[in-house]
């Protein structure tokens, strides 16, 4: 048992730096979108979206719990 367990550490430590020798990346690294206010009125829409789902939420709550 324990010479099956050192063949396949002796295993791993030889092919892990082949490994990370021929891995590539096949697609190019992302650039940065644009900085401006088009960047910013993204994040409204989410802000706006979860203000919306929270006040929905709160709506559904309040309604319930009264008798």
């Amino acid at each position: 048992m324990r010479e099956g367990f050192l063949t396949l550490v002796g295993f791993l430590l030889t092919i892990t730096p082949a490994l990370a020798q021929t891995t590539v990346p096949t697609t190019p690294a992302p650039t940065p979108g644009p900085t401006g206010a088009a960047g910013v009125a993204d994040w409204w829409w989410v802000i706006l979206l979860v203000l919306v789902v929270a006040a929905a939420i709160w709506y559904f709550m309040r309604r319930r719990a009264q008798p």
